[in-house]
C-alpha cells in the first residue's frame, strides 16, 4: 500500500464520516455509555455513597431547622412571660407599662438573652421597680 492509496482511503472515510455524521454519533454514544456501566458493583457503591450524604445533609436540615424553631418558640415565650410579669407588676403599683417602655423592654431582652440577672437588673433601671434579692 502506497502513501498516495492510504491518503485516498482516509479521504473516502472522511467524506463518509461527514455525510453520515448521525449514525456515528449514535453508534458512540451507547458505546461510552456501555464502558462506563460495565463495572455496575463501582458504580453502584458511588451511587450508594451519594444517597448516603444526601440523606446526612437532608438530616441536618430538618435538625437546623427544629432547633431554630425551637429557639424561636422560646424566645417568643421568654418575652411573653417577661412582659406579663412586668405589667403585673406595675399593675399592682398602679402603674401602666406604656409602648415606649414594651420596645426598650424587647431590646433588653433581645441583648442579654442569655444573662437573666443583667435583663433584671435593666428592666429595674427602666420601670423603677424594685428587685428583690438585689
Amino acid at each position: 500500500m502506497t502513501w498516495l492509496t492510504m491518503k485516498t482511503f482516509l479521504l473516502k472515510v472522511w467524506s463518509y464520516c461527514k455525510k453520515y455524521w448521525q449514525i456515528l454519533v449514535g453508534i458512540s454514544i451507547p458505546l461510552i455509555i456501555w464502558l462506563f456501566t460495565r463495572n455496575r458493583d463501582r458504580l453502584d457503591g458511588v451511587i450508594d455513597s451519594v444517597n448516603q450524604g444526601h440523606r446526612e445533609d437532608i438530616a441536618a436540615i430538618d435538625h437546623s431547622y427544629v432547633v431554630q424553631q425551637t429557639a424561636a418558640v422560646q424566645a417568643q415565650t421568654n418575652y411573653q412571660n417577661t412582659v406579663t410579669q412586668i405589667e403585673q407588676e406595675h399593675e399592682a403599683a398602679q402603674v401602666n407599662l406604656d409602648d415606649r417602655k414594651k420596645k426598650r423592654i424587647r431590646q433588653i431582652i433581645k441583648q442579654h438573652g442569655d444573662n437573666p440577672e443583667e435583663i433584671t437588673r435593666r428592666i429595674a433601671a427602666l420601670t423603677g421597680l424594685r428587685v428583690r434579692g438585689h
